[in-house]
């Protein structure tokens, strides 16, 4: 875990980096991007819309990350050859997606001032699926 540790943010989701995936959708970087803090014992995700703490379990080349029942809701995997966290992640269509992590932190502040008409894919990120 001492490797795990620290701040992390969203380097591409379904193959595409965020500047990709706010192109496509014609929103500010800010509302598809993501950012985690791991700890000894969780697993922070804070995203334009908020964010959720889970709980984790640490196993050999990453965790899981637990709801408040103890039941796994993803598996997160550490890379060590390219430092990265990889996960699946639900999609806003349906099915999930392979999402990966770099180290560091992104800033969720959006440049426009309407957020409210900007913000066609705020709910990207706010369902994680099972694994």
């Amino acid at each position: 875990m001492s490797k795990v540790k620290g701040s992390w943010t969203l380097d591409t989701a379904a193959g595409k980096t965020v500047e990709e995936l706010a192109e496509m959708n014609g929103v500010d970087p800010a509302f598809v991007t993501m950012n985690a803090t791991v700890t000894d014992d969780s697993f922070t995700m804070t995203s334009y819309t908020g964010s959720i703490t889970y709980k984790i379990q640490v196993r050999g080349n990453g965790f899981e990350c637990l709801d408040d029942s103890g039941n796994i809701i993803m598996s997160v995997e550490y890379k060590a050859d390219n430092d990265t966290l990889n996960f699946k992640m639900a999609s806003v269509s349906g099915g999930s997606e392979d999402d990966v992590m770099k180290r560091g932190t992104a800033d969720l502040t959006a440049a426009t001032a309407n957020d409210e008409n900007e913000g066609g894919s705020e709910e990207y990120y706010e369902e994680y699926s099972e694994e």
